[in-house]
């Protein structure tokens, strides 16, 4: 794969009309080696439920590739300062994976009988990611070469943020999500209840998140990094429903990769593409970045639903209880992002301040949306606020104790 990534990169530079483009994909080609190496440790923290990957990894990969980009790049280094992040940012990790396992290459015992068994469960998988990565080329092509370069950075940078707190607080549940469904397969009762209370949570992650990009998004991008990313912070509101899709498809897929189906991922792959690049080049055609941006977020939406109905292959869900756990958070985005987007634009107007009272105002309308949202969700769904008290005043308690320090022999006594 590495090399046909560089095989193809002066078919990218032509794409693009730049000879740079080109030198860049060719030098990103040995990335693929780099994850290559990566995916047995990262397999082996994720079977024994470990979150280091997220804690330790995922910090070092985004501090290595900061320091050492910035660093290049004040040195005049231009694009090739971020290739030299990214795979500073890569070695970080590779090498931060392996110290984080025991587990170390030795002589096998491969067998084809082992391989089909592999090949069969893994290449839906391998496919979708393929699927996925042509469909990311397709947006770079399409924003890029239909609208111009500078859309093209508008877009991904909103893409960048707006997928931010998804991963933040999907990605973390669905990391173990799969060796949990993958252990309760053969329980009917646990499986049931396990999918619906990740869907639910999933749900109200997502919700909340997508409510804050849609109220506050276009204001916190230009208070944090200027006027002129201002249409980064308009595609950032558009791609607002990412999250949504997301949860679906992420508590889903992770259900069907438990009980083995992976075939039924299949779906899910054509999806992607099919729908995906089709909304994507109908919308950028009519709405240029917004329609771009928009697509995302339509494309997260439709296939999320395609996942819930191939998941009732494998988890027998009533209509009744899922439609309460897709729908109860619901109201809480649509309160609490409607109040903050009027207390926003009608009164703090934090765009259009000062650096230093424009963040005030950003924190005061972010507290404004966390009172509305919790509010909101108290009522239509009494059971998550409370276990979401529940978790705020067990960590509050922990942070106590830790300021008061150990208490001594005598005191417990």
């Amino acid at each position: 794969m590495a090399l046909a990534a560089l095989v193809v990169a002066p078919l990218i530079g032509r794409i693009f009309g730049s000879d740079t483009v080109a030198l860049v994909a060719a030098a990103s080609s040995g990335l693929l080696v780099l994850n290559a190496l990566m995916n047995v440790p990262e397999a082996l923290l994720q079977r024994e439920f470990s979150v280091r990957r997220r804690l330790v990894v995922g910090p070092l990969v985004s501090i290595t590739f900061a320091v050492v980009s910035v660093s290049l790049a004040a040195m005049g280094w231009g694009v090739w300062a971020l290739v030299g992040g990214i795979y500073a940012s890569q070695i970080a990790a590779l090498l931060a994976l392996w110290l984080l396992v025991s587990w170390r290459p030795r002589r096998g015992r491969a067998s084809v009988r082992l391989w089909r068994e592999l090949a069969r469960y893994g290449f839906p998988l391998a496919l979708g990611t393929v699927v996925a990565r042509g469909r990311t080329l397709a947006e770079a092509f399409v924003v890029g070469r239909w609208l111009s370069p500078s859309s093209l950075g508008f877009f991904r940078y909103a893409q960048r943020i707006g997928r931010l707190p998804t991963t933040a607080i999907i990605e973390i549940g669905s990391n173990s999500l799969f060796p949990a469904f993958s252990r309760i397969a053969g329980d009917r009762d646990r499986m049931l209840a396990a999918y619906r209370r990740a869907l639910h949570w999933g749900m109200v992650a997502a919700s909340a998140t997508a409510g804050l990009m849609l109220a506050l998004g276009e204001p916190a991008v230009v208070v944090l990094f200027g006027e002129p990313w201002r249409n980064a912070g308009i595609a950032l509101v558009a791609m607002s429903g990412i999250g949504i899709g997301y949860a679906m498809t992420c508590v889903s897929e992770e259900a069907i990769k438990g009980v083995g189906r992976t075939k039924l991922l299949n779906w899910l792959t054509a999806m992607d593409m099919i729908v995906g690049v089709g909304l994507l080049v109908t919308l950028t055609l009519w709405g240029g970045l917004i329609g771009a941006s928009l697509s995302l977020s339509i494309t997260s939406i439709v296939i999320g639903v395609v996942m819930l109905v191939l998941a009732r292959q494998v988890v027998i869900v009533p209509l009744r209880q899922l439609a309460s756990a897709l729908l109860t958070p619901m109201p809480a985005l649509a309160v609490a992002a409607g109040i903050t987007w009027l207390f926003e634009h009608y009164l703090m107007k934090a765009d259009l301040r000062p650096l230093p009272v424009a963040v005030g105002f950003l924190l005061l309308d972010g507290l404004v949306y966390v009172i509305a949202y919790f509010s909101i969700l108290s009522i239509f769904a009494r059971p998550s606020a409370k276990a979401i008290l529940r978790i705020g005043r067990g960590a509050a308690q922990k942070i106590r104790e830790r300021r008061r320090g150990p208490v001594s022999a005598k005191a417990q006594t």
